[in-house]
């Protein structure tokens, strides 16, 4: 106990010191007024407490010090008593076997079944986290007035607005080409209403017609008539995804500029039209204020639109933007408060002896600046480090880690445009702590209910080899696949360039982003065997598993693919576009026949594949029997990820009920 008293004596004498004394405070005070006119400036400017009082930023310290002296023996005797505990706890009970699940009489409908029931559970609990974010949210955004003309009607225009926006995370892991069919379909249309009404309503709350039928009547009338162009949207893209208005899409213009410049003249067009029927619908002044709201609402609406589209329907914005954010807001917050603080200190520094002018000169203000981007960056860096270890620790995954990021932004840009939109000086007042509350609330809800689910029966190991193509065929291919396979096992893959946008994770995306990305390649035997002795085989915290990318150097890859094989409980060979001149794929079909796993394969081919060239490299490998039809698989552009699915599983029953028929043989005859 003798450093615990020494330390409170510190922290008496602290105390002491920290109180006024009287003729320290006059001399002190005559000192301050004998100082230059630098000195007097720079005593004005605010300073935090812990400068002005010395003896207070001294007691704080000693204060942490004496709690960590109080608490190291209570952890430590807490530590010491879980050691025990533990110790004398039972063994856990055998876990049940990797494959186990394969043995079952109906493994193949069982696996099926479940894959669709998890992906089924998974979807409904983003369903509730996002009603629930858009309830809570849509309380404390919403605008009202004191009379209550339109409140209701406020609320509910607020909560439309979050869950339009929060919506398009239960398409997390579907393929490119469904998300934007349902995107533009079903989500774009309700935000683009729910955007320019909620700017519609803000400015009528601010302006002098904010109360009465009239500003009821108003904003209704705009309601109606943004529900009129919205569904006239909807129905003209049904009609023509349908095969309907041929003569339409016939005039459309096909390149992409084109098609920018017919967008704008439609919506200015819509603009224009929009404010005309307003007017003439409410008698009201084209000059009002709300008719610029109408304006600005109907620009905002298609930029978020598209700006959402791009960070969470592209596959590789998932996991690359969510960093970017959460690294750039880290360098930018700290920049903006650090940069103050420290040319201040300077200023104060330097006061009795330089100028105001020279203390408030670039000379002075730049180390402070220096010094604050350097901590900024450091902490940045450091954020990302977290990210990534704690990815790789599998603190989260990258479904929730995307579904996090995506809520945050949602509440972050909501709170950024409604602070640009009024005249407040903080960006936290009560609408947009209430928007944040209301994202961690959904967020605690969903982390909650995802880990109640039961973890999966199996982990069956696939392995995923193509043909390298520069087009987007390999990218569908995964995004299918990875869609239904990741409830059921781990996917194995060599990393390359066709896929490298497709497959980057969060873990990857923060070792580029902090210059360490080349440690993740396999540059000799070494690194492949304890990369094959550490395989990640184990589900996320949600249950799924993960995609597991193996880059190797030039001259290593087929050390890899061989060793893949063998650890891989099933194998996906996309064989389209293949040809003779493919050497890497056809050393990969003549390896397949050469270890014997042909068995638990399945081709993928359509019209490009050169069968014959195929048969050549299975019979060069020691199998010159063409496959049975339901290990091929013979496709066009639309993959059927249900029945390739289905083939797989089988292909991985199958292999593991031969596999045990070997092994009661090899019983039999040794007995």
């Amino acid at each position: 106990m003798a450093p615990q008293c020494i330390l409170l004596s510190c922290a008496v004498a602290a105390q002491a010191a920290s109180g006024a004394n009287p003729a320290t405070t006059s001399a002190t005070t005559s000192a301050a007024t004998a100082m230059p006119s630098a000195s007097a400036a720079a005593a004005d400017a605010p300073a935090d407490p812990a400068a002005q009082d010395p003896g207070t930023a001294m007691l704080l310290g000693l204060t942490v010090v004496v709690a960590a002296v109080f608490l190291t023996p209570r952890v430590i005797n807490r530590y010491h008593r879980r050691v025990i505990q533990l110790m004398n706890s039972p063994a856990a009970t055998p876990t049940v076997g990797r494959l186990d699940a394969l043995d079952r009489a109906d493994s193949v409908q069982w696996l099926i079944d479940g894959m669709r029931t998890r992906h089924h559970l998974v979807l409904g609990i983003l369903t509730l986290s996002v009603a629930a974010f858009s309830l809570a949210a849509g309380v404390a955004f919403a605008y009202t007035v004191p009379d209550g003309s339109f409140n209701t009607f406020a609320r509910l225009m607020a909560m439309l607005l979050f869950a339009a926006l929060a919506a398009p995370v239960v398409m997390l892991g579907v393929s490119l080409t469904r998300f934007d069919q349902h995107y533009w379909n079903w989500f774009a249309p309700p935000t683009f209403f729910a955007v320019t009404m909620n700017i519609v309503i803000a400015e009528q709350s601010r302006s002098n017609q904010s109360q009465g039928a009239e500003a009821a009547a108003f904003l209704h009338s705009v309601a109606w008539l943004m529900v009129g162009w919205v569904l006239l949207a909807i129905v003209l893209r049904t009609l023509m995804l349908r095969g309907h208005l041929v003569w339409l899409r016939a005039r459309l213009p096909t390149s992409g500029w084109a098609r920018v410049r017919w967008s704008l003249l439609i919506w200015f067009v819509g603009c224009v039209a929009s404010v005309l029927i307003l007017g003439l619908e409410t008698d009201t002044p084209l000059g009002d204020a709300r008719f610029n709201a109408l304006f600005a609402g109907l620009s905002l609406a298609p930029l978020l639109i598209l700006a959402f589209r791009f960070c969470i329907g592209e596959r590789s914005a998932r996991a690359v933007f969510p960093l970017l954010a959460l690294g750039g807001f880290s360098f930018v917050s700290l920049a903006a408060l650090l940069a103050p603080g420290l040319d201040g200190m300077i200023a104060r520094a330097y006061a009795p002896v330089v100028s105001e002018e020279l203390a408030q000169s670039l000379l002075f203000t730049a180390p402070s600046v220096t010094i604050a981007l350097l901590v900024a960056a450091g902490v940045a860096y450091l954020v990302l480090s977290w990210i990534g270890l704690a990815y790789e620790h599998k603190v989260f995954s990258d479904a929730q880690f995307q579904v996090f990021a995506w809520m945050l932004t949602i509440a972050g840009t909501v709170a950024f445009l409604e602070r640009s939109m009024t005249d407040g000086d903080t960006l936290f007042n009560d609408a947009s702590v209430g928007v944040g509350l209301a994202a961690l609330l959904a967020l605690v809800l969903y982390v909650g209910l995802i880990r109640l689910m039961r973890a999966p029966p199996a982990r069956v190991r696939l392995l995923l080899l193509r043909v390298f193509s520069a087009d987007q065929r390999g990218e569908k291919l995964l995004d299918e696949l990875a869609y239904r396979w990741r409830f059921v096992g781990p996917i194995f893959m060599i990393g390359g360039p066709d896929m490298a946008r497709a497959s980057i994770d969060p873990g990857e995306a923060a070792k580029f982003l902090r210059g360490q990305f080349e440690d993740d390649f396999i540059r000799d035997a070494e690194v492949l065997e304890s990369k094959a002795v550490n395989l990640d085989d184990l589900p996320d915290p949600d249950g799924r598993f993960r995609v597991n990318e193996f880059f190797c150097r030039a001259d290593m890859w087929k050390q890899v693919v061989q060793r893949l094989m063998t650890l891989s409980d099933t194998i996906l060979l996309d064989l389209r576009g293949y040809t003779p001149q493919r050497e890497g794929t056809g050393f990969e079909i003549a390896l397949l026949a050469r270890l014997g796993v042909l068995g638990r394969t399945v081709l993928v081919m359509d019209a490009s594949t050169d069968r014959a060239a195929v048969a050549s490299r299975m019979a060069e490998g020691g199998h010159p029997q063409p496959l049975p039809d339901a290990q091929v698989i013979t496709t066009d552009d639309d993959l059927d990820g249900d029945a390739l699915f289905r083939a797989l599983v089988e292909r991985a029953v199958a292999a593991r009920r031969a596999q045990a028929e070997s092994a009661a043989r090899m019983i039999a005859l040794r007995a």
